[in-house]
């Protein structure tokens, strides 16, 4: 009689511990899913947060409808049956949680297509901005303001380029630089002066960007007229060394 007493109590030991592991197993196995799950959640955020942010048609939205409902019914169904005991179980043998995943994984990979193309529409409507080396290439960098016009430009230009040559929107930020540096650039490229400059207002001007100053004998009577047609001519004043 003991001897089946200890039996019966080893038993119902061996029975504890093996609810205790399932229950273990499924906690490490809801763990894991739920890290799946958050991977694939903050990926589908990310792309719909960035389709707010551009411009995408509606019929282009339209062709991942069924993949959306798709998503839709197999993660209720998974969320039935977590709820369920043996969870694991049932969406490791069914092939649900699998199905659930490559159905997310498969719409992020279809609104990212579209996010592209919104963006890409997005930046073609801010404008068409010359590269620097374009301008550089016809630009006077001796006329006044040139200079320093071209080289704010060349930076803005850096920016707006790291941003326009981006897939999407990192952050709702991107969009508003993008925006801020596309009206910086319209306006730097205002200050442009593409007119010619005469020969001796060219010297005068290269000698002065030395930084040593120009001769005085470069200041022609011609380049005084032209300065003072320009509106320049106060910009200066003579120095002896």
């Amino acid at each position: 009689m003991t001897m089946m007493v200890k039996a019966q109590e080893t038993q119902a030991r061996l029975l504890a511990l093996q609810e205790w592991s399932r229950r273990k197993y499924d906690a490490q196995a809801l763990d894991k899913r739920r890290a799946e799950w958050t991977a694939q959640y903050k990926k589908l955020k990310k792309v719909v947060d960035q389709l707010n942010w551009v411009s995408v048609h509606e019929h282009a939205l339209a062709k991942c409808e069924s993949q959306v409902k798709l998503v839709r019914t197999l993660a209720a169904k998974a969320t039935e049956i977590l709820q369920d005991g043996g969870a694991d179980e049932r969406l490791t043998h069914e092939d649900h949680w699998a199905k659930t995943l490559n159905a997310t994984e498969k719409l992020v990979s279809q609104l990212s297509e579209f996010v592209v193309i919104g963006w890409n529409r997005f930046v073609a409507e801010l404008g068409n901005f010359t590269p620097p080396a374009t301008i550089k290439a016809t630009l006077p960098f001796s006329r006044p303001g040139n200079r320093e016009a071209f080289d704010e430009y060349s930076e803005v230009h850096g920016r707006y380029q790291r941003l326009a040559r981006m897939d999407g929107p990192a952050t709702l930020d991107d969009v508003l630089a993008i925006r801020r540096l596309a009206a910086l650039l319209q306006e730097t490229a205002a200050h442009f002066n593409f007119s010619e400059v005469p020969g001796a207002v060219s010297q005068f001007y290269m000698a002065i960007s030395t930084g040593q100053g120009a001769p005085l004998a470069l200041f022609t009577n011609e380049v005084r007229a032209w300065l003072e047609v320009e509106g320049q001519a106060e910009a200066f004043m003579v120095v002896s060394r």
